[in-house]
């Protein structure tokens, strides 16, 4: 049983440093072409209505990995569901590298949430 909340908490950890790690990113990408479209460049990074519907996703995988520092079940949900609408709005069902790592922060806290509930459920 020790073990179990062992592996469960190191999921967890290595699901909110991922996140964390991603938010970054994103953060940090968003901040370049903002400085970039600021300093006078023409060319912007939204060119077509599936790049827009792509930077909208931005916002939705971060409020997710907010959500999922609190409740990882809900949180891991909704940045699953917003990589999942975005390949459908986007035409291209496929798993690229990019698409991958970002899901993969969503699987890792849908993974701790089922393995918290079992070892509740197990204590009872």
């Amino acid at each position: 049983m020790k073990n179990k909340k062992q592996i469960a908490k190191i999921i967890r950890l290595i699901a909110r440093i991922w996140g964390s790690l991603l938010l970054l990113f994103v953060l940090i990408m968003v901040g370049g072409e903002l400085v970039k479209h600021l300093s006078g460049e023409p060319q912007f990074f939204i060119d077509s209505a599936s790049d827009l519907f792509g930077v909208l996703f931005f916002p939705v995988f971060c409020i997710g990995l907010g959500i999922a520092y609190k409740w990882e079940g809900l949180g891991g949900l909704i940045i699953i569901g917003a990589i999942i609408i975005t390949q459908i709005v986007d035409g291209r069902l496929t798993l690229d590298l990019l698409t991958a790592l970002f899901a993969a922060s969503g699987l890792l806290f849908l993974v701790y949430w089922v393995l918290a509930r079992n070892l509740k459920e197990t204590n009872r």
